[in-house]
């Protein structure tokens, strides 16, 4: 008797694990799309290493970070299809540094990438208020 109890607190636990990885996981995807759309960014490159997605904000705001590296050239071709930083003056805020201060899409109030040459590691923030 005890051991079916501990197969069934064991499965209910594995049952937990799995739907708390499958919202993450989708929390994940959300919040890579809701950024690609207030950017106005194509797709990420394939080459993308190192994703990291940050969440900020409360029920009456959203704000996202979302970084990683790449190759130059396909940092390049991400920036020229991405329609955001394609319309974006480009600024030099240190010699290795370029950040494109977008038109925000989706209602969103502020949208940027920053690229690092240096660590070819691009650094994107929107948000909403």
């Amino acid at each position: 008797m005890k051991t079916k109890k501990v197969a069934i607190v064991g499965a209910i636990l594995l049952l937990g694990i799995a739907a708390y990885l499958f919202v993450q996981a989708r929390s994940h995807r959300s919040a890579v799309e809701t950024t690609l759309a207030w950017g106005r960014l194509a797709p990420f490159p394939k080459s993308v290493q190192g994703l990291n997605v940050r969440t900020e904000g409360s029920g009456l705001t959203r704000a996202f970070r979302v970084s990683f590296t790449a190759s130059s050239a396909d940092i390049e071709r991400w920036l020229t299809d991405s329609s955001g930083t394609r319309e974006a003056i480009s600024e030099k805020p240190t010699p290795t540094t370029r950040r494109y201060v977008i038109k925000p899409g989706g209602g969103a109030q502020h949208a940027e990438v920053t690229v690092d040459d240096t660590s070819h590691t691009v650094s994107i923030y929107v948000y909403w208020s």
